[in-house]
């Protein structure tokens, strides 16, 4: 192909690469962003609006109770009857009345006529006798008052004057005893002045429209919505400038008035700023991508062009003669060896390129995690969880393409371990919760009928298969459910075949997709419009680990049904038998779960362990059946309460238990989720032992349910949390304040990162730039610990681990925890052979820094320095 015709294929691909880039960032704005800040703007419209008309009937609801203290007075009970009119001289004057800020009082008897009434009007200071009712008589066995009770009532109503507020109340003597002689109408005109008043409370500017006005800025479609069903409405008739309508009704809930709030579009304009920011960022990361591409292109024509004149060239030796065989022989071995060469700096710029991109990412999710520790905004909050999710997400695509390569090249390598099945499952599921939960899902893990005894693998490889396929089937769930089924297949001496299923109630895949869906860089839907994101990676991943471990993988599904994702494994069994429980069937725990599945695996366990239990399925069944067994002289040891079975709140409940419940010492353990931290922290305020978050993995069950049994009484309340397996309270570092750590890191931000991080663990921290400044450091300093990145200055991480190997003792035998970019082949082995102790990836999961850090400072005691 010549150089004109690639040229052109150059053009064309960066010219559609720039225009995805368009599309993306069209879509980014006017599918992701705006539509996001539109419905913003709408609910704070729609609630201002609703503020307006709320303040008007609370102003109706006052008129009503300054009527009702007046309708219990006895003077004017008795004046029903007799018409005093020294009582009417003396008591009712509109002097002595306006004080209530009314502008109408009217006294009537049954029959609705006017025994005395006064209507002042404040526009003019003038007092008359005038009906607010167009001159009709009160008659209150009809409208406005014929749905009353006992003819007490307030709203509005539409009077000669205009608008008025009204609140009606029988008289009766003062103490409520004797029967009704009339009614007590007082009002008050809802003129301009008051208007202004109720605007300036609620702090939003309003005015009222009649239904019969035109031009009153409501369609004529959507004032029919209004009427028929809507309590507000909400327009946009400028591009700077909203109107917001409530309707009004009067007695009769007829409509009455409209109710209209405007304000300006600000919460639009910051949605605009917010996709100026997106789009830039999108156009800096194409000139980035555009960049590279054309680096990477020249780079590849150079190469390209170099091996094609070397095969000419030997083309051309071999053509001349056939007698120079040996020299083709060197030929066709130097070509290998540039085969070897290029592969090797393929492998090398890939691990280059995965360390410079860790490196900065290290930065964006370490900052943006100490950013959400502050006080932000809700809005800058929103901003800062959106960069961490977009981050995390790069970083899963970042892991995906280094194991895909990594699978590519033969290079990946699995473990051998003992584990439990079931803890790779509820911790698979832990993964992914928070995802479930957000989308409103229900996460079920159903366990097997039959125990399955602890096998030898490895883990970590396993629970990567069922992460991909929890977070496939949830990102094509809008709402339902998502389970998770193992089942055994076979059962040998020393193997066992099991079959893992997840099933969900998604869209589901056509079946004419399904033969691609495990390919690599493969989606379903493969347009730029495509609705769910992802590299097609996971499935294809999935697919060669699972037949790494001799098993295979498959899927069968309905469109708009569902699919069920399954797959097969033959694991060996461990040779190790796991300790003999304690015995302890004699303990009597009482479950209380409203939700099945979660009463089902727990009851399962509970079965598997010989422990004895109840099952009830509520917190009120839960204390009647402890007032039951305490008659009955057959107590409990144990109650777990499902934070779901619960009508009330978690003080309320622990009350209730304390009230029945016979000793403190026996424990009250709560289960929810691990986001729930109020009702966690209310558990332990109340006198709950425990409190075990969702879903909760099988082995840190035992161990929880184990040591609450056994002990004398809870010595203090824990929390479980995901990475609980060991015991039922993994402590976290207690290091004292003279325990101190060296950070050698030469990245800024990455410093500050990990320095924060290292402080909230609540060590001493101390930071240097280079490798020739940490040695410097260890020979001056006692530390208890180093963190060494591996990329320096000066003298690498390498070189200042062999230096300080090579240092007389103490400091020779100092730990040395690699805290470095790369997560290649052979890092972890160069970090350890060089001198490390132990290996940390970048970017730093505070978790991770938090466990090694114990792992090796142990209880809190220093290193011999």
């Amino acid at each position: 192909m010549s150089s004109p015709v690639k040229k052109y294929y150059v053009v064309v691909a960066l010219f559609m690469l720039l225009l995805l880039t368009a599309v993306f960032d069209q879509v980014i704005r006017n599918v992701v962003i705006l539509p996001q800040f539109r419905e913003l703007e709408r609910q704070k419209a729609d609630t201002n609006v609703v503020r307006c008309a709320d303040a008007i009937y609370r102003e109706a609801a006052h008129v009503f109770d300054t009527a009702g203290s007046w309708a219990l007075w006895d003077d004017i009970y008795y004046y029903v009857e007799d018409h005093n009119t020294e009582f009417e001289a003396s008591n009712l004057v509109w002097d002595s009345l306006q004080s209530f800020g009314l502008d109408m009082i009217y006294i009537c008897d049954l029959e609705g006529q006017v025994i005395w009434g006064e209507t002042h009007l404040a526009d003019t200071g003038t007092t008359g006798h005038a009906l607010p009712f167009n001159g009709t008589r009160l008659d209150f066995s009809t409208a406005p008052f014929s749905s009353l009770s006992d003819s007490d009532a307030y709203g509005l109503i539409q009077t000669d004057r205009g608008l008025a507020l009204v609140g009606a109340r029988g008289i009766h003597n003062s103490d409520g005893t004797a029967p009704r002689r009339g009614v007590l109408v007082m009002g008050r005109f809802l003129n301009a002045a008051l208007v202004e008043e109720i605007s300036e409370r609620v702090h939003v500017p309003f005015e009222l429209t009649p239904l019969s006005t035109e031009n009153n800025g409501v369609p004529d479609t959507s004032l029919a919505e209004l009427l028929a069903t809507q309590p507000s409405l909400v327009t946009t008739p400028t591009a700077s400038q909203w109107n917001a309508f409530a309707l009004i009704r009067d007695l009769n809930k007829a409509p009455l008035v409209l109710v209209k709030a405007t304000g300006e579009r600000d919460v639009m304009a910051l949605g605009r700023k917010a996709a100026g920011l997106v789009s830039l960022l999108v156009f800096l990361l194409s000139t980035v991508l555009i960049g590279t591409a054309l680096l990477l292109l020249r780079r590849s024509a150079r190469y390209s062009a170099r091996v094609e004149r070397q095969v000419a060239e030997r083309t051309e030796e071999l053509a001349e003669t056939n007698l120079h065989l040996e020299s083709a022989f060197h030929v066709a071995q130097e070509s290998a060896r540039e085969a070897e060469r290029a592969n090797a700096a393929k492998s090398l710029f890939l691990a280059n390129m995965s360390h410079e991109i860790r490196t900065p990412m290290n930065g964006v999710i370490g900052m943006t995690g100490l950013l959400l520790d502050t006080e932000l905004s809700e809005t800058q909050r929103l901003y800062a969880e959106t960069v961490r999710d977009s981050a995390d997400a790069l970083l899963a695509i970042i892991n995906d393409i280094l194991d895909f390569s990594k699978i590519e090249a033969g290079h990946l390598n699995f473990e051998s371990v003992p584990f439990d099945i079931h803890e790779v499952l509820s911790g698979a599921a832990r993964v992914v919760e928070t995802k479930a939960l957000e989308k409103g899902l229900t996460l079920q893990l159903n366990p097997t009928e039959e125990p399955i005894p602890p096998l030898v693998g490895d883990p970590g490889r396993l629970r990567q298969i069922i992460v991909n396929l929890l977070n496939n089937a949830i990102k094509f769930t809008k709402d339902g459910s998502v389970q998770i089924q193992v089942e055994i297949l076979s059962d040998t001496k020393d193997t066992i075949e099991l079959r893992i299923e997840i099933a969900d109630t998604g869209i589901g895949i056509p079946e004419a997709a399904l033969s691609q869906l495990f390919q690599s860089f493969s989606q379903v839907d493969a347009s730029t419009t495509r609705r769910f994101g992802g590299t097609g990676l996971g499935l294809a991943i999935s697919k060669q680990l699972v037949e790494m471990m001799n098993g295979h993988i498959g899927v069968e599904s309905e469109v708009e049904k569902g699919s069920r994702f399954f797959f097969t494994v033959v694991l060996q069994k461990s040779a190790t038998a796991p300790p003999p429980a304690p015995r302890l069937a004699e303990m009597r725990i009482l479950l209380a779960s409203a939700t099945e599945p979660s009463q089902h695996a727990i009851c399962q366990h509970l079965a598997e362990w010989d422990y004895q239990y109840e099952w009830v399925s509520s917190d009120v069944a839960c204390v009647q059946r402890i007032q039951q067994s305490e008659q009955r002289d057959t107590p409990f040891d144990m109650v777990l309460v499902d934070i779901d079975s619960c009508a009330d709140d978690v003080v309320h409940l622990g009350q209730r238990l304390a009230e029945v419940w016979p000793s403190q010492e026996k424990p009250l353990v709560l289960i929810g989720s691990e986001n729930d931290q109020e009702s966690a922290k209310g558990a332990q305020a109340v006198g709950f032992s425990a409190y075990l978050t969702t879903p909760v993995e099988r082995g840190a069950l035992k161990n929880h349910l184990d040591q609450l049994l056994l002990q004398a009484g809870p010595d203090h309340f824990f929390m479980s949390t995901p990475g609980q397996k060991d015991s039922a309270r993994v402590p976290s570092p207690q290091p004292s304040n003279k325990m101190r750590i060296l950070l050698a890191e030469d990245n800024r931000v990455n410093q500050q990162v990990a320095i924060h991080l290292i402080k909230r663990l609540g060590f001493l921290v101390e930071a240097v730039d280079n490798g020739r400044d940490a040695v410097a450091a260890v020979q001056q300093q006692d530390f208890d610990l180093v963190l060494m990145d591996c990329q320096m200055p000066e003298l690498d991480g390498f070189g200042a681990t062999r230096a300080i190997r090579a240092l007389p003792a103490p400091q020779c035998d100092l730990t040395i925890i690699a805290l470095t970019a790369g997560a290649m082949e052979g890092d972890r082995e160069q970090c350890l052979a060089a001198g490390m102790n132990d290996y940390i990836t970048k970017p730093i999961d505070h978790r991770v820094l938090g466990d090694t850090i114990q792992k090796w400072l142990g209880n809190g005691t220093p290193n011999p320095s």
